[in-house]
């Protein structure tokens, strides 16, 4: 498969599995189409005024899908998008058929792995929401600008890895996600480096490192350890291995600046949020999730 296509089918298929596994294989299956009109839109948007827009407008949906509990669908939506780098030739019907086939395929692995069909997320007041939706677009639209001024053509990777740090996680504070993705970067460049002068098939390596990266999904770092090492040995062949290992570093280390001084950001706001309306969210969300997920 060519490479403009494998990256993108690889991306679908793993975060595919993400959003099985944290958000049900019905809310993937649900997510599908959404994965192939940011496909297109993405590369038809792509090195023009509009990227930057859509990218804020993005981060703006993921704020109102917490409302909702759809943020997990609407994270990886919205990394596909932007994450997955322009095809040369611009948008064509290859590309969204590909995410559409792997997209459906990663739903039909998720049933066989037997993951669960409906997870409910947490849902929060609508104060809450909109004050995250204005953050995320402020924050994406700005890692957007700081990429598109770059000039590189994977500088993509600094709002596509804001979106991954926005993921929710209970265990981590998004400081910490931040650092931890950090860390995971520069301790991957160097092994990717040295696998990719190794005269092995790119690809199985890669295969390899990012089936780790689903499995070994803790320490965050060890995960993105393993996930710098598949993105490089995917992208080494048209970028030149040390090229693409320092972008994803500049653009890992921008997203996690912005992400640390918008989280300050919703810190500070926050407190001006009634106490009422957050305690009457948490119930809200804790009887969602103790129903029947079907």
């Amino acid at each position: 498969m060519d490479r403009a296509l494998l990256t993108p089918a690889v991306l679908v298929a793993a975060f595919g599995l993400v959003c099985s596994l944290h958000a049900g294989w019905r809310r993937t299956l649900a997510l599908v189409p959404a994965l192939v009109l940011g496909t297109v839109v993405g590369a038809a948007t792509a090195g023009t005024p509009a990227w930057p827009w859509l990218v804020a407008a993005l981060g703006m949906l993921v704020g109102l899908a917490a409302r909702v509990g759809w943020a997990v669908p609407a994270v990886v939506a919205a990394f596909i998008t932007v994450g997955v780098p322009p095809q040369p030739d611009g948008a064509t019907w290859t590309r969204p058929a590909v995410v559409a086939v792997v997209g459906l395929y990663a739903v039909v692995v998720a049933g066989v792995l037997k993951l669960p069909a409906t997870v409910p997320g947490r849902r929060l007041p609508w104060p809450v929401s909109l004050v995250v939706a204005v953050v995320c677009a402020a924050a994406a639209g700005l890692a957007g600008v700081l990429a598109q001024a770059s000039g590189n053509p994977f500088g993509s990777w600094a709002p596509a890895t804001l979106f991954l740090l926005v993921l929710p996680s209970t265990e981590l504070s998004l400081p910490r996600r931040a650092a931890h993705r950090v860390v995971g970067t520069l301790v991957g460049a160097a092994p990717a480096l040295a696998l990719a002068s190794l005269p092995v098939p790119q690809i199985l390596l890669a295969g390899a490192a990012l089936y780790l990266c689903l499995v070994l999904t803790r320490p965050v770092w060890v995960s993105t350890l393993l996930s710098t090492v598949a993105v490089v040995l995917l992208l080494q062949s048209s970028t030149g291995a040390d090229v693409a290992a320092g972008t994803r570093l500049a653009a890992v280390g921008t997203a996690a600046v912005i992400a640390v001084a918008a989280a300050a950001v919703l810190a500070t706001v926050g407190r001006f949020v009634p106490a009422a309306a957050v305690r009457a969210a948490d119930t809200a969300s804790r009887d969602v999730r103790l129903a029947p997920a079907g």
